[in-house]
């Protein structure tokens, strides 16, 4: 009986131990700039963050430059949807917030979001990540084709569901 109580005490102390501590990172969009191509990613972080990697679905990237990730000289890379950073020597973005890079694009389609995120910690330590809203009006997906009989005329994006009349 008192092996069960120590060990009950034991994980007890570690699940708390473990909320108290918890590292987690939320990123989202900052201010997106259609005239000059560019859109803020901003991030909240309470540990220091030593990567970075997330999706941008929505947009076509062409570039990343700026923010906390180039002030703590990360070496930052896009290719058309995916966003990478880290640091070469070691270097890591302290706990805070503020924007994590801006990004720049050659297409920005009517609904973006960021998605996959991965953050690395201290020594690779994988942390909680939490993304924000999405920008832009999300699809609403149906049938378009005014002459299906179940057309949607709220749809913005055929879904290949059209059905039609027997004969037509």
């Amino acid at each position: 009986m008192f092996n069960l109580k120590k060990n009950y005490i034991a994980i007890s102390l570690v699940f708390i131990f473990s909320l108290m501590n918890a590292q987690s990172v939320t990123l989202g969009f900052g201010t997106v700039d259609e005239t000059n191509n560019t859109m803020e990613i901003l991030m909240t972080n309470d540990v220091e963050v030593a990567g970075f990697q997330f999706n941008l679905n929505g947009a076509t990237l062409t570039g990343a430059e700026g923010g906390s990730s180039a002030d703590n000289d990360f070496s930052t890379s896009t290719s058309e949807s995916t966003v990478l950073g880290f640091s070469f020597s070691g270097a890591t973005i302290p706990a805070g917030s503020g924007v994590l890079t801006v990004l720049s694009f050659s297409d920005l389609g009517t609904y973006s979001c960021i998605e996959n995120a991965v953050i690395s910690g201290l020594e690779g330590v994988n942390l909680e990540v939490s993304t924000g809203d999405c920008i832009g009006d999300a699809p609403i997906y149906g049938c378009t084709d005014s002459t299906a009989c179940n057309y949607n005329m709220e749809a913005t994006d055929d879904d290949g569901s059209c059905a039609y009349a027997e004969g037509t």
